[in-house]
């Protein structure tokens, strides 16, 4: 072993010193684009139903999409927990289902 690679290796421990940092950013990031998302959307459709432009279409969406997304989420959940993921895995299955809606209604309404 050669003098470069013995100080380039990682100490004992390491890894799992920063798992929960990791973890912490990984949800820090997730929060932060969720909420921007969430934020555009409301935005958006606040100004649509404030000019008289929104569609009924969309005021109708804009209430059904929720329960719709939600089961789906605790359905992602659910399918998690039984193939025996951790409590943070069956969290960002239960998201994902959230955060993907929330960025197509921002990509949609943009236009």
């Amino acid at each position: 072993m050669s003098k470069r690679s013995a100080r380039g290796a990682m100490p004992l421990g390491y890894a799992e010193m920063m798992a929960p940092w990791m973890v912490m950013t990984e949800m820090w990031r997730f929060q932060y684009e969720t909420s921007a998302a969430a934020a555009e959307v409301i935005l958006r459709r606040t100004l649509l139903a404030a000019t008289g432009a929104m569609s009924l279409q969309e005021a109708v969406d804009m209430v059904m999409e929720k329960p719709a997304t939600f089961s789906t989420s605790l359905e992602a959940m659910s399918v998690a927990l039984a193939g025996g993921a951790g409590p943070q895995e069956a969290l960002r299955a239960a998201a994902a289902p959230m955060s993907r809606r929330m960025r197509a209604n921002a990509a949609r309404l943009r236009g």
